[in-house]
């Protein structure tokens, strides 16, 4: 028993070790990825600071070249064309080329451009304090001794009480974790504190699309990218439009950035996924049932026909959710399977997608009743 104790602690430790070496090393790589976006955006800042400050310098000049252009009298040797089609003026200044417009005054333009680089400059701010704390928690990480390890029996954890419970919740019917936001901040939250590198991320090709995570899906085969993405769709707009089908893509952690292009802002609550994209075509339907290990559970349907001892299949429809928990209730009264009174009207209501659908299958009552359909 000691020497199985002593393998069971030695596991732990492998893994807990092997765990930090890839937090560090995601870690050491957005402090990289940071540092370069800083160098880009101080660069392209002091740019636009320095040709405002030389367009700045020469404005009484410039405003007399806005008249001139207009009345045809002869242009400065440092006016390299002017295009009146388009109504721009092209500059050779120090050998660089600035192109203006001449249909606004020239000194709102150098207004513009000494903003845009303050605005860079902000940003530029900002992921400095991001750096930072990105510093500290490798700093901390690192000098962690591995002596203060806790060395436990390892215990089987139950669902109640997990981190999931705060998000939409499913599984695939192989027992992998599928995780979806509720709104655009947790959407966020559930990206940049419970993503992992082996982990996919599933949205619907619609606007109003929840974030979906299937945790571990790098090693997931084609019918657990077809469930989690199933949960993804049947969350999204999709539903509440009443389509019969969706596209989802897929990508993996890597994809996910919450860092703009040059240039660009962000809005927030927004990321961007990169290329290339996993398609597959999903059709719109959710079970919802009754399980005695976790109460009241929603995702698709082989999971839950297995997991439940009543479930219903759902699809986009008019029945609102109070309808479909009626029919629900309805089929558990009459029998022994399932206490009516541990199913709640607010806990179903919140699995409905946008409170609405059509009952296309079910309830179906499980267990010593062979399958007898209600």
């Amino acid at each position: 028993m000691l020497a199985y104790e002593g393998h069971l602690a030695q596991q732990i430790r492998l893994n807990w070790m092997s765990k930090r070496e890839e937090r560090i090393k995601k870690i050491v790589g957005e402090i990289e990825e940071r540092k370069a976006l800083m160098s880009r955006l101080e660069k392209e800042a002091e740019e636009k600071r320095a040709l405002a400050s030389q367009l700045y310098m020469r404005l009484g000049e410039l405003k007399e070249l806005w008249n001139t252009s207009q009345n045809g009298a002869p242009l400065p040797d440092y006016v390299k064309t002017v295009d009146r089609e388009s109504g721009t003026v092209t500059l050779l200044l120090d050998g660089r080329e600035v192109r203006l417009s001449l249909k606004e005054p020239v000194g709102r333009q150098v207004e513009r451009l000494f903003q845009e680089a303050k605005k860079i400059a902000e940003g530029v701010g900002n992921l400095a304090q991001e750096l930072r704390k990105l510093e500290d928690e490798l700093n901390k990480i690192k000098s962690a001794p591995l002596e203060q390890i806790i060395i436990e029996r390892p215990v089987k954890k139950t669902l109640s009480g997990e981190w999931f419970k705060r998000y939409r919740w499913s599984m695939t019917s192989s027992g992998r974790l599928i995780v979806s936001g509720r709104d655009a901040a947790s959407n966020i939250r559930l990206l940049k504190r419970h993503l992992e590198p082996r982990d996919l991320v599933f949205h619907a090709e619609v606007k109003g699309s929840p974030v979906t995570v299937l945790k571990g899906g790098a090693d997931a085969g084609p019918d657990e990218l077809y469930q989690a993405a199933t949960v993804c769709a049947c969350y999204s707009r999709a539903w509440r439009e009443g389509h019969s089908a969706t596209t989802v893509y897929w990508v993996t952690p890597r994809q996910i950035s919450f860092s703009p292009p040059t240039g660009t802002y962000l809005p927030k609550g927004s990321f961007i996924v990169l290329p290339p994209k996993n398609y597959i075509t999903v059709e719109l339907a959710i079970a919802i049932g009754y399980s005695r290990r976790h109460g009241l559970i929603a995702g698709e349907k082989r999971w839950v026909a297995s997991e439940s001892e009543v479930y219903m299949l759902l699809k986009p429809g008019r029945k609102d959710a109070k309808e479909l928990f009626d029919a629900l209730i309805h089929a558990v009264s009459s029998t022994t399977v399932v206490d009516a009174h541990l199913i709640t009207f607010t806990e179903f209501q919140a699995l409905i997608p946008y409170g609405r659908g059509q009952i296309v299958e079910g309830p179906r009552i499980i267990g010593g009743l062979g399958d007898a359909v209600r």
